[in-house]
């Protein structure tokens, strides 16, 4: 079964918004934490890191279920 090119945009973008987020909370929330002491960055970007890894599950899903791909 072939996929709807939406669903794949949008499992493209979430999949780019999600390590674009780890990215930002490795290079940029964790040195500030441990280097500057200022620890309130990794709380604000760890939560939206979470939130997109659960977007990214969601559109993971829905991607496998429209493919009809088989664990």
């Amino acid at each position: 079964m072939r996929s709807d090119p939406q669903l794949v945009r949008w499992f493209v973008g979430v999949g780019r918004a999600e390590g674009g987020s780890l990215l930002l909370l490795w290079f940029v929330a964790m040195p500030l934490k441990y280097a500057a002491g200022w620890p309130e960055p990794v709380a604000w970007v760890g939560w939206a890191h979470g939130v997109l890894f659960l977007m990214y599950l969601v559109a993971l899903g829905s991607l496998s279920r429209a493919c009809a791909l088989s664990w």
